[in-house]
């Protein structure tokens, strides 16, 4: 059988990939929505609220906000964003004189499976902790939390993505794909990439240091010898395209 081989950026996705996010990316089939407000692009969509901020509450929220963004509560929300998987990202801003309050992201699949989505995670605690500053937020976990949201929901009149193609966790995936080439690619010190050699090779000592450095970093791997001299494994037969 031929190998399963993709290209970056291929949008579907392998049946081990499905259990790394929450039903938003599942392969289970997900019951019928209502239409939601909101511009989509490709698999990305956009949510943007704008709210009333209580009287007084301003300082409150920017307090709230800062340290959301901050020590272990930030580390705890990157963790759930990791586990959630669909948010490509998201912002909160405090205008008209500390009286309005908008939050604004872009997430991958359905309005409906996003809010749960967040619900289901420490990123619900975050949103109840930022929205209570909002006039009359029912709260995260109150079954009429949709419809304020809806009520309080601005659709863009145009929303662009660059990459309309691409789920967050494709580009995480192509991320590490990328890494991992960079890793295997990687020459040893003191000896220039074999396809774009520019300069000659240490020698001497400096070969015998740079060799054994390189060695002892990457198990298994040795320098091999080849047209082009002594250099690191697969460098033979290298072509000087400088």
């Amino acid at each position: 059988m031929a190998p399963d081989i993709r290209a970056l950026g291929d949008p579907r996705t392998y049946p081990w990939q499905e259990s790394l996010t929450m039903t938003a990316t599942s392969g289970a089939a997900q019951p019928a929505q209502p239409e939601r407000p909101g511009r989509t692009d490709g698999v990305c969509g956009e949510f943007t609220v704008f709210t009333k901020i209580k009287p007084g509450h301003a300082d409150a929220l920017r307090e709230d906000l800062a340290a959301l963004a901050s020590g272990s509560a930030d580390a705890a929300g990157r963790a759930a964003l990791r586990q959630i998987g669909t948010l490509h990202d998201a912002r909160h801003v405090i205008f008209d004189n500390d009286t309005r309050f908008m939050f604004a992201s872009v997430f991958d699949g359905s309005w409906d499976t996003y809010i749960d989505d967040f619900a289901k995670t420490v990123i619900g605690s975050h949103f109840d902790t930022i929205f209570s500053h909002s006039e009359g937020f029912p709260g995260i976990s109150d079954p009429g939390v949709k419809d304020w949201f809806v009520a309080h929901q601005a659709p863009a009149k145009s929303f662009v993505s660059s990459y309309p193609d691409l789920t967050v966790q494709q580009i995480w995936k192509d991320h590490r794909v990328d890494e991992a080439f960079e890793e295997v690619l990687e020459p040893a010190p003191g000896f220039p990439r074999p396809w774009c050699r520019r300069s000659a090779p240490p020698t001497g000592r400096a070969r015998v240091r740079g060799l054994r450095s390189w060695r002892s970093r990457r198990p298994g791997k040795s320098p091999g010898r080849g047209a082009g001299g002594p250099g690191p494994a697969g460098a033979a037969g290298a072509t000087d395209v400088s």
